[in-house]
């Protein structure tokens, strides 16, 4: 989490995998091979505006 109380994580998924990550604020995500960054607002499970999937 960073200062705003924002939950921010970086996956590497490795080649020939698929990856399922789940957020703090109860948000999914599938994801192959490569690196993957995730940000959720509000971390402490109010999920609220905000999660984002950057690719």
């Amino acid at each position: 989490m960073d200062e705003d109380d924002t939950f921010q994580l970086t996956a590497t998924v490795p080649a020939g995998t698929r990856a399922e990550i789940l957020l703090p604020d109860g948000t999914t995500a599938q994801r192959g091979p490569g690196i993957h960054h995730f940000t959720a607002g509000h971390a402490l499970g109010t999920g609220g505006p905000g999660t984002r999937f950057d690719e």
